[in-house]
């Protein structure tokens, strides 16, 4: 990618972390926060699919707490294992983006069905952590019908959701 093209993507990533922390300052409706969340990564992004995790009570499952491009019935209902096989799990332990280029090839963790239904090919699981490094859940982005080429332009988006985190907080604290 030419400098000048890389300049304008990054420029682009801060103006979608800018609008997201706007929105997160303002609003009072979590629900609304990470669905936008997941809108401007996919934006960001450049692919049809995101979504949000949220380890629920115990840490022993995630629920798809919001999402974009996804079959109706995920967002709101699937629910997955947080276990060591869990690409979820496995980016939380790790404490930072983990990449999978192509499912097929992924050996480090199990893939859900929902996922290989909708013909993902590549996947990236950022870790959202609160204050004082407890883990919130994840957030996800993939891409159909193509991999992703360089860990890059993952990385250069992994402080979104990252960040996300404290913001987070500031709106659940809000009773939503």
């Amino acid at each position: 990618m030419p400098h000048r093209d890389l300049l304008e993507t990054m420029l682009k990533r801060q103006e979608v972390l800018a609008d997201f922390a706007d929105l997160a300052l303002q609003s009072e409706d979590l629900d609304e926060v990470l669905q936008e969340a997941c809108r401007l990564v996919a934006k960001a992004m450049g692919t049809e699919r995101a979504k949000v995790l949220e380890m629920e009570a115990g840490d022993e499952s995630l629920l798809v707490r919001a999402g974009v491009g996804w079959a109706a019935g995920v967002v709101g209902h699937v629910r997955l294992p947080m276990d060591e096989h869990s690409s979820e799990a496995f980016a939380i332990n790790a404490g930072e983006p983990v990449i999978t280029p192509d499912i097929a090839h992924e050996e480090r963790f199990d893939v859900p069905r929902f996922m290989k239904d909708a013909s993902i090919v590549a996947l990236v699981n950022v870790p959202i952590f609160l204050p004082r490094q407890r883990p919130m859940g994840s957030c996800r982005w993939t891409t159909p019908g193509r991999g992703i080429s360089t860990s890059t332009t993952v990385r250069s988006c992994a402080p979104m959701p990252a960040s996300w985190g404290p913001s987070l907080i500031d709106c659940s604290s809000l009773g939503t």
